[in-house]
């Protein structure tokens, strides 16, 4: 742990003093320990989820989608949105109609695999991150 342990300013068989200042130190070094290793058991909880995965890929979801799904927002417009394109030059990327993309966004379609995989793919995410819940 790299901490030096302080002197006890008074010692018995039932206690141990310590000068306030020794105690914060040991106790401020008690809980960086634990952010330390909770931050390990994070990454390799990660580690292992990720090499669950087919071919080791992992998909990131910025903050910005995330945060707009969580206030409704269809994922298909949340990611358009974040990748800052307008329904226009989306449609132009996928090959699909405006007016698809607009139905979809507003939950009035649903969108087959085949318009979804095209939307997916201009961009640049899996198709399941489109689907709405």
């Amino acid at each position: 742990m790299g901490v030096m342990m302080p002197k006890p300013k008074r010692e018995s068989a039932n206690e141990i003093v310590l000068a306030r200042t020794d105690w914060e130190a040991l106790r401020e070094a008690v809980e960086e320990a634990d952010d330390v290793a909770a931050v390990m058991a994070a990454r390799a909880e990660d580690a292992a989820w990720a090499a669950a995965l087919p071919d080791r890929r992992a998909t990131i979801f910025p903050h910005e989608v995330i945060s707009a799904e969580l206030d409704g927002t269809h994922p298909l417009r949340a990611w358009r949105n974040y990748r800052g394109l307008t329904q226009r030059s989306l449609a132009e990327r996928a090959g699909v109609m405006r007016d698809l993309i607009a139905q979809v966004e507003t939950g009035k379609r649903q969108g087959s695999v085949e318009t979804l995989s095209r939307l997916a793919a201009a961009l640049g995410v899996p198709m399941d991150a489109l689907v709405a819940p």
